[in-house]
């Protein structure tokens, strides 16, 4: 027994309001809508033609104009790629919530969108001498006026970090191409290739261990769902989110597109169980109306009877996707194919392709 008046838990509730989104178009079906086949696998190209890795030479810049259509090249279906927002509000195609082109780590949602663009690097290869690729030098046409005041005089934390800057995509030992944003990508690729947006709003392990300032929610979401009813006519287009609370907006605000949950599938654990199971994440998409789940390919891969049972949680025409790197080993995606995997997300492209067409 507790002495009275004693304190034995403490318990936190959070509210999370979801405001209205005022488009003609949010809650209009597009006049053709994308038929996932039901015997096959549709092959996603990561980031574009894939993720950049720091060992490998010579690859294409990630989340660019170039890679989504090389991958579309290819015959991809769809292409997946990361949406941030920007200081004033504009959609910009970046993976982290820090990037390090001024030198040291800036948040994206410090700076605007022509500042975001003014960093992106000349066309061409440049790369870290100690990896022995060439390395011309950089055309920059941002000056130092044009960062923020913040990325000016970093803190004592970021000053520590310059000494050690963590690798980036579209960065060193890549064929580095210009930033862009989702509605040049709207605006330039062809209407053939679907996009998957997936909605970068951080996760609350993410905001502590990197000490993120985030915009509101509801900002972040209409952002990036009003830039695609703007400019997506009628493309095929998926949303997704690792954030419970984003994808939960997305799907209240909007009715035209598919709103998919991430999901770690247990392979890393978060604050956040429903990004711990795959049958959680499930659920989490019955209860709330989503499409459909997006999990790391791992668990999935070790007990193939998680995708129907995922899709019995759901209900009908319910989607399971998968990502990671172990989609791409030799054999593991006509094996996820067999066990009715509606999508795998790869960075190995090409190969993939050519295993679901053997």
């Amino acid at each position: 027994m507790f002495p009275m008046g004693s304190v034995v838990a403490f318990l936190t509730l959070e509210v999370v309001v979801t405001t209205p989104l005022s488009h003609p178009l949010a809650h209009i079906p597009p006049r053709e809508s994308f038929n996932w086949p039901s015997a096959s696998t549709v092959v996603v190209g990561h980031r574009g033609l894939g993720m950049n890795l720091a060992n490998k030479k010579l690859q294409l810049g990630e989340n660019t104009i170039a890679s989504f259509a090389q991958a579309l090249k290819m015959g991809v279906a769809f292409v997946e790629f990361d949406a941030q927002v920007s200081k004033d509000g504009r959609v910009l195609l970046y993976h982290d919530s820090l990037m390090n082109e001024t030198g040291f780590p800036v948040q994206l949602n410090d700076l605007t969108e022509a500042q975001f663009l003014a960093l992106k690097p000349s066309h061409g290869v440049s790369a870290d001498p100690q990896l022995g690729y060439p390395s011309p030098n950089w055309r920059r046409s941002a000056s130092v006026g044009s960062i923020p005041a913040m990325a000016q005089a970093p803190s004592a934390r970021e000053t520590q970090s310059r000494a050690k800057i963590p690798w980036k995509g579209n960065f060193l030992g890549c064929i580095q191409e210009p930033f862009t944003t989702l509605k040049i990508a709207l605006e330039t690729l062809p209407m053939n290739l679907g996009f998957n947006v997936e909605i970068k709003y951080p996760l609350p392990d993410e905001v502590e261990m990197e000490s993120l300032k985030t915009i509101e929610c509801n900002k972040f979401v209409d952002a990036i769902i009003e830039t695609v009813l703007q400019y997506g006519k009628d493309r095929h287009i998926i949303f997704s989110s690792f954030n419970a609370e984003a994808a939960r907006m997305t799907k209240l605000k909007q009715s035209r597109y598919p709103v998919l949950f991430l999901t770690m599938g247990g392979k890393h654990e978060t604050m956040d169980p429903r990004l711990n199971s795959v049958l959680a994440a499930a659920r989490f998409a019955k209860f709330n109306n989503l499409d459909g789940i997006v999990s790391d390919a791992t668990s999935i891969l070790q007990d193939l009877s998680l995708i129907e049972q995922a899709k019995e949680i759901m209900g009908p025409g319910k989607l399971v996707v998968t990502y990671g790197g172990l989609n791409c080993v030799p054999g593991n995606a006509k094996k996820l194919e067999r066990a009715g995997l509606n999508g795998i997300i790869v960075d190995a492209v090409r190969q993939v392709l050519e295993e679901l067409r053997s």
